[in-house]
């Protein structure tokens, strides 16, 4: 469990007022305010130097605000769907969120 600081400091840190995404982010029928969507191509190695280019949006947020998040759990933000493909918590209250855009 993180500390009361750190927990006060995200309220900040993931403000939509300053990098948060002011459209709102949708999980589990619970608007999600205070978190951040990164829509950025990333580079992956394929093997023998070969390199590809792909989208990889993804969500940042206050760990407690997704609990229960489960893989294939659609996401909605600023009302585009998304589904989880996995995640990462960091132990110190922050979450990322791994999306795949356009599920079936």
């Amino acid at each position: 469990m993180s500390a009361d600081f750190l927990t006060d400091d995200l309220d900040v840190i993931l403000s939509e007022d300053v990098f948060g995404n002011t459209g709102g982010v949708t999980w589990n029928g619970v608007v999600v305010k205070n978190a951040i969507f990164d829509d950025e191509s990333i580079e992956t190695q394929m093997g023998e130097g070969v390199a590809e280019i792909i989208e990889q949006p993804m969500i940042t947020g206050k760990t407690a605000d997704f609990i229960g998040i489960d893989t294939d759990d659609p996401i909605q933000v600023n009302g585009e769907t998304f589904a989880v493909k996995n995640w990462k918590v960091d132990g110190t209250g922050v979450i990322e969120i791994f999306l795949t855009r356009n599920p079936e």
